[in-house]
């Protein structure tokens, strides 16, 4: 009997040496498995757009920058306004910003009061504080969490917006308790109900818009060295017209126009903006009701994009996607003379 213990317990211990050696091995198995699935997955998801892999539904509900939980863009007229360049360079940079809002789907008349500013200045920096000083107003809607990301350290670029509540009428919200009261007086067609993606069902929401009332951009001449006209033209026209989280500058794909400020070489990024930029800008602006949250809002922006470039479009989908060549005097580098400054 002691014998016959002796073999079965020599037989337990092979079978323990086995599955301690086997174990680790259908660990790895496992995991080398999942890691593929998710690497099938991940390279599912991504799209090529001007020869660089994104993945829009990943990347865009980071960088577009939520105002009152919505993704606030211009509702009425855009009327852009350049001041710190020579007359010559003014008058190119503003055409070329006008002409690309309306193609991008925003409204910019010829004659209208300015609400959009980009502004060249030879210090960007002590140009923003004596601006906090003068022209408090200009920043009144930023959050103090904002105002202070704003201008905590020394930039190449500023850009900020300045926003309201408004109802789809375009008037004003006075204050959050009178919004349901003045919502009263709005067709019922008009009044939207969106679905809360971190509910089971959906809710009833106040049917208001965060728009754009004005918006700034800050532009240091000093760090301008190679840049276009037309680059800085582009570069001005989406940050003036979207509202983007400069906390996840790495998400924008590497040959996007949103780097020109990055340190990277000007000659090698577009020389207007990238079909992923003209994409997410034109995605935000087709919505015709822009009453949802900034979530569903920038899923639909990453659908869009995800759409123009992988699927086939709808009649009402089409967008034109030729970046027009606009005159020679924009595309090349210009280095810019103080001596006339306007």
């Amino acid at each position: 009997m002691v014998r016959n213990f002796k073999i079965m317990l020599g037989k337990w211990k092979a079978c323990l040496f086995l599955i301690f050696i086997a174990t680790p091995f259908a660990t790895q198995a496992q995991n080398s498995a999942e890691n593929e699935k998710a690497a099938e997955k991940e390279a599912s998801d991504e799209i090529v757009v001007d020869g660089a892999r994104i993945r829009p539904e990943k990347q865009l509900p980071r960088i577009l920058d939520s105002n009152e939980g919505q993704l606030a863009r211009f509702e009425g007229p855009f009327c852009p306004h350049v001041s710190g360049l020579p007359e010559q360079y003014k008058a190119t940079i503003l055409r070329t910003i006008k002409e690309s809002a309306i193609e991008l789907g925003l409204d910019s008349p010829a004659n209208c009061e300015p609400n959009a500013l980009i502004i060249f200045t030879t210090d960007a920096e002590e140009y923003m504080q004596q601006l906090r000083k003068k022209r408090t107003s200009w920043f009144n809607s930023l959050t103090p969490r904002k105002r202070r990301l704003l201008t905590q350290k020394p930039r190449s670029f500023y850009s900020w917006h300045s926003t309201a509540l408004n109802l789809p009428n375009g008037e004003p919200v006075r204050d959050s308790a009178s919004v349901l009261r003045q919502a009263s007086n709005i067709p019922e067609s008009e009044i939207t109900s969106l679905g809360n993606p971190t509910s089971d069902g959906g809710r009833i929401e106040t049917p208001a818009i965060t728009a754009i009332e004005s918006a700034f951009i800050v532009m240091d001449l000093r760090k301008t060295n190679n840049m276009s006209l037309a680059q800085l033209s582009d570069f001005a026209l989406l940050h003036l017209i979207v509202d983007f989280n400069d906390k996840h500058q790495s998400s924008y794909p590497e040959n996007s126009l949103l780097n020109l400020f990055s340190g990277l070489d000007p000659l090698l990024l577009p020389k207007r903006m990238s079909e992923f930029d003209r994409l997410t800008a034109f995605g935000l602006y087709r919505i015709r009701k822009n009453t949802q949250d900034a979530w569903t809002q920038s899923r639909r922006v990453a659908r869009y994009v995800r759409e123009q470039i992988n699927g086939p479009e709808t009649e009402n989908d089409q967008a034109d996607k030729s970046n027009q060549d606009n005159e020679a005097e924009t595309d090349g580098p210009v280095a810019i003379s103080f001596d006339d400054e306007g």
